[in-house]
């Protein structure tokens, strides 16, 4: 039996004998050790950053493709949301930050930069 399997099996069952389901056990396997690396990252450093300054951060990098293909799920699993962009180079660099979601505080505004929702259009809903 697989240590998920007893860990499902044994961990989490009531008193009653009703099954439970080991979802510590099933998170620790699907997430990849580079997005607990980005997820942690942007939580200590505590201002929004760019898959660039990401890949920039650790001393064994995983390159800056990696660093963005595991960015980009992040914010398609809604960990991770823009909040500003900046023109670098004739590209754009987007700045992101731990969802609201998930984030028990938020962090400062990037200073210097466009953000993704104008001032202007806050002001405007309220």
């Amino acid at each position: 039996m697989s240590a998920l399997a007893d860990a499902a099996e044994n961990g989490s069952g009531s008193a009653s004998g009703e099954r439970g389901f080991a979802w510590s056990q099933l998170v620790a396997r699907l997430l990849h050790p580079i997005k607990v690396q980005i997820i942690e990252t942007m939580l200590w450093v505590d201002r929004p950053l760019s898959a660039n300054e990401l890949s920039k951060i650790y001393s064994h990098s995983p390159g800056l493709g990696l660093c963005s293909y595991h960015v980009r799920s992040l914010v398609k699993w809604g960990v991770l949301e823009e909040v500003a962009k900046k023109q670098r180079r004739g590209a754009e660099e987007t700045f992101l930050t731990i969802s609201s979601m998930f984030s028990l505080y938020s962090p400062a505004p990037l200073e210097g930069s466009e953000s993704t929702e104008t001032s202007a259009t806050s002001a405007e809903a309220a």
